[in-house]
């Protein structure tokens, strides 16, 4: 395939250790769309590497504060360097951290060709040994603007190597009305390593994040550290949804704006005298062929029989094929949590939650967070691909951790 022939600008920013390692990275995008990549830092960090640079890399020099101890570099310094060096016909701006490769112009097609103001893709995780370590679900490391969505990096508060801004830009841009998408096909390769921020960090920039989000729902005082990671974890679920997936039927843009208010406002909602506080967070159970707003189809030769206290999922001794499907009517915009009880497991269950595959190979218990971006949340339960495909469920649970 060749290179695409909507006009975009690449962008990173170099940190100032392992420079060699970084370039080797950054080499393969450059290798794929045959066009210069830009690097903005602080001129202090151009001293200690600008000599490491290859020809194909240039330097955007911006000025910033020192935060956290170190150059971690504002979104709003990022988005200077990208008025200052990008070519005015350029229709988007890709941005990737500069330790993620690309596999070839393919991926990168797909990036900036994707229709939405802003596309946002996770990393493939290697390990240092060569092994794939799968895909990485708690942050996305790669990046394409509209030129009109570039306003979200108008921010002094998030900055690059420091936790948030990651998760920040893609909600800040579905508030901001703009369309989103997650590119999920593509692969941007990615050498594991230990994550290098505070907790102070985290806890100090998250306040500020939801203080900005929603002045008129919370306040700072009822900002608690619990709060905070409850907020992460609907972020991440929301962003990993279906409803922001470039696979999805339905291709019409997903406003997600109230849904990420109203979670907000549940978040920080005092429920002491409320008189739903019994209801809001009922557990609902899905196993079984007669509870109310659950659908269970079984795929043959698969079958589903109740044992006394559990559920026995088999595949019938047959090699391949066979599974169990449950569909629960759920409200959409909320997070659930889904609880499954295995008491046995023949070889391995496979687990589907919304999209996201766990495997069994042992007694366990999971508990796993969900958004559900739509009616229905499906759960496809799969014992194995041979004849010791059996698994026996003590129990398979659905509590909504948000209201609507």
């Amino acid at each position: 395939m060749s290179a695409p022939n909507l006009g975009f600008d690449h962008f990173t920013s170099i940190a100032p250790v392992g420079i060699a390692a970084q370039v080797d990275k950054l080499a393969t995008w450059h290798a794929a769309h045959g066009r210069p990549v830009f690097t903005v830092n602080h001129a202090r960090e151009f001293d200690t590497f600008a000599a490491d640079l290859p020809p194909w890399m240039i330097p955007v020099e911006v000025d910033f504060a020192r935060a956290y101890g170190r150059d971690y570099l504002p979104l709003r310094a990022l988005r200077d360097g990208i008025a200052r060096a990008a070519s005015p016909t350029a229709e988007r701006i890709v941005f990737t951290n500069s330790d993620i490769k690309v596999r070839g112009i393919d991926d990168v097609a797909a990036l900036v060709t994707a229709p939405a103001d802003l596309t946002f893709a996770s990393r493939s995780d290697v390990r240092p040994d060569g092994t794939d370590a799968g895909l990485y679900t708690d942050g996305f490391d790669v990046f394409a603007f509209s030129r009109d969505s570039l306003g979200v990096l108008e921010r002094d508060d998030l900055r690059l190597g420091m936790p948030w801004w990651d998760y920040m830009v893609p909600v800040l841009a579905i508030l901001a009305g703009h369309t989103v998408r997650r590119l999920d096909d593509a692969v941007f390769p990615h050498i594991t390593h230990s994550q290098r921020w505070s907790e102070v960090a985290y806890q100090d920039i998250g306040v500020r994040c939801l203080m900005d989000m929603a002045p008129d729902l919370i306040d700072a005082d009822a900002i608690t550290g619990a709060k905070i990671m409850t907020f992460a974890r609907f972020t991440n679920d929301i962003l990993n949804s279906d409803a922001l997936g470039d696979r999805r039927a339905d291709a019409r843009p997903t406003d997600l704006r109230a849904d990420i208010r109203r979670v907000i406002r549940n978040i920080f909602r005092d429920d002491t005298d409320a008189p739903d506080r019994a209801d809001y967070r009922p557990t609902q159970d899905l196993l079984g062929s007669d509870q109310p707003g659950v659908a269970v189809a079984l795929v043959a030769p698969a079958t589903l029989e109740p044992v006394p206290g559990a559920w026995k999922l088999s595949r019938n001794g047959a090699p391949y094929g066979g599974m169990c499907r449950i569909v629960a009517e759920v409200k959409r915009g909320g997070r659930y949590e889904v609880e499954l009880v295995a008491t046995s497991v023949g070889k391995r269950l496979s687990v589907a939650i919304g999209g996201t595959r766990l495997h069994l190979t042992e007694p366990r218990t999971i508990r796993q967070s969900v958004f559900a971006p739509h009616e229905t949340l499906t759960i496809d339960l799969d014992p194995g691909e041979d004849t010791k495909g059996t698994a026996t469920l003590a129990a398979l649970r659905l509590r909504r951790m948000a209201s609507a």
